[in-house]
C-alpha cells in the first residue's frame, strides 16, 4: 500500500498572527510570573481536586470577532482575564476533549470524593 503523504499547511495569517502575539518577550515574562503565582488548575480546584496547572487560558479571546489590535491586546494581557489551567481543562474550554478524556476526569473527581468522604 502507498504511503498517503499530505501537503503541509501554510498557517493562516490569523494563526500568525497569533503565534507573534504569544510569543512577545514582555507577554512570556507575565505569563510566567502569572503562572508560578498560580500553580494550581483552577478548574481543578473548583472539584477539589490539587492539579499543576500548565496552561494560561484566555477566558475571552483575544482573537475573537472583528476587534481593533489595541483591544486584542488589553484582553490578552488583562490578568483578569487570564485562567492557569491543565492541559485537560484548557482542552475542554476550547472544545477539543474526546469523549474518553471527559469520563477519565468524572471518574477522577468520583474517585477523590469517595475518599474524602
Amino acid at each position: 500500500m502507498p504511503t498517503i503523504v499530505k501537503p503541509q499547511r501554510k498557517p493562516s495569517d490569523r494563526v500568525k498572527e497569533r503565534q507573534k502575539l504569544y510569543q512577545r518577550s514582555d507577554y512570556r515574562k507575565a505569563v510566567d510570573w502569572y503562572k508560578r503565582e498560580h500553580i494550581w488548575c483552577e478548574e481543578c480546584l473548583k472539584d477539589g481536586i490539587y492539579t499543576v496547572g500548565t496552561d494560561l487560558h484566555h477566558i475571552v479571546s483575544p482573537f475573537q470577532g472583528n476587534l481593533s489590535e489595541q483591544e486584542k491586546l488589553a484582553l490578552l494581557y488583562d490578568q483578569e482575564n487570564w485562567e492557569v489551567v491543565c492541559q485537560y481543562h484548557h482542552r475542554k474550554a476550547h472544545g477539543t476533549t474526546s469523549k474518553q478524556e471527559d469520563e477519565w476526569y468524572a471518574e477522577r473527581v468520583k474517585k477523590i470524593k469517595n475518599i474524602l468522604q
